[in-house]
């Protein structure tokens, strides 16, 4: 609404040749009745209007505010990596600081230059000297004190292995690093690597640590940096604003739902048979072949809500299910594998991962009747 005149919506119950203000106090109670409704009514649309026009202004004012600001290693709130491991996460965002560091280099030496080549008489000359600006690049390139001096001008190529450097980097970018990604590696450093799915987990560990302490206000920002073991990534920044026309995404109503720190302490420790029985599971039905039933999960024991493969039929359409909202789990300490698991495993005296030996399991139809075939 910012920007833009306002109209003022048309009062209920007043006509536009209606009668003077003494034949109006005159009019009977529901006519009172009904003006006065209005003018409440529009007292609370023009509240309502100036408050959504204000939020636009502030979200505004903070968009303007951060692209004024040149961008590097401390502009935004926090940072939120593609994290396979936290030793990596560390690796990459120290980096930045070293190329923060070359591009102020550059910078300061063109600018330099610049200056030099403008000063032509000695009255310039003693300006010349007496610049800050010179007097700051000049220290820039020549500072001993400066940790990353001698990387300023390398060829970028000779720093990629360096381990120096590396050290160099990682203490520079301690403080920096704990104060904008403990939060967003917090969820990641408790579960290990999800994979594509890893940088997405940071931003919900995000709003679950920063969110669920009320840190994530207007005006802060995350940058999000997602790439791959390929040539490709990809980093945006995310701005935290007030709502104005929706409220279901909202921080809070997303902490909320997440609820990411509970669920993750809800988790039950198991006997490392299990991951056994699923891997010599996944090994007999690796040439099954269409249709396929799977034998896992048993459905007891995953989260409600959670969606699982109910099957794939002879043209490889999968189809899947929802554990209810409302259901009931198992009991902890209920065997995550099916009872057809266990009965083979105590057939054939196995539980172990492949040993090479690859078998398809199924049950017939009756499931009165194991299957065991070699393949």
């Amino acid at each position: 609404m910012s920007g833009r005149e306002t109209k003022r919506p048309r009062i209920a119950g007043a006509a536009a040749d209606g009668p003077d203000t003494d034949d109006a106090t005159n009019d009977s109670p529901s006519d009172n009745n009904t003006t006065s409704s209005s003018s409440k009514k529009e007292k609370n649309w023009d509240a309502s209007q100036q408050s959504k026009s204000n939020s636009t202004k502030n979200n505004n004012d903070n968009d303007n505010k951060i692209k004024k600001k040149k961008f590097d290693a401390e502009s935004a709130d926090y940072f939120v990596f593609h994290s396979p491991y936290n030793k990596l996460v560390q690796k990459s965002y120290a980096r930045l600081y070293l190329l923060d560091a070359r591009r102020r280099y550059q910078e300061d030496l063109a600018a330099t230059s610049t200056y030099e080549e403008s000063s032509t008489s000695s009255s310039e000359e003693k300006k010349q000297d007496d610049s800050p600006l010179k007097n700051e690049s000049s220290t820039v390139s020549s500072d001993e004190d400066n940790p990353l001096s001698e990387w300023l001008d390398k060829p970028i190529e000779d720093t990629y292995s360096d381990k120096a450097l590396e050290g160099v980097l990682k203490k520079l970018s301690a403080s920096s690093f704990q104060k904008r990604l403990t939060d967003p590696n917090a969820a990641s450093r408790d579960i290990g690597n999800t994979y594509t799915a890893s940088v997405f987990f940071g931003l919900a560990s995000l709003i679950d640590k920063a969110g669920g302490r009320g840190d994530l206000t207007p005006g802060k920002t995350a940058v999000v940096f997602s790439y791959g073991s390929g040539a490709l990534a990809t980093m945006y920044r995310l701005h935290v604003r007030s709502p104005t026309t929706q409220t279901r995404f909202t921080i809070p109503k997303m902490v909320s739902a997440l609820s990411l720190s509970d669920r993750l302490a809800s988790r039950e420790e198991v006997h490392p048979s299990e991951l056994d029985h699923a891997l010599e599971t996944r090994a007999r039905m690796h040439r099954a072949g269409a249709p396929y039933s799977p034998v896992y999960p048993t459905v007891g024991r995953l989260f409600p809500g959670t969606y699982y493969l109910n099957g794939i039929d002879a043209k490889w359409t999968r189809t899947y299910s929802r554990v209810p909202l409302d259901a009931k789990m198992d009991k902890k300490g209920t065997s995550l594998a099916p009872p057809i698991v266990l009965r083979l495993e105590k057939r054939d005296e196995v539980s172990c991962p492949v040993t090479g030996k690859l078998k398809v399991l199924t049950d017939s139809e009756d499931l009165g009747t194991d299957l065991h075939i070699e393949a």
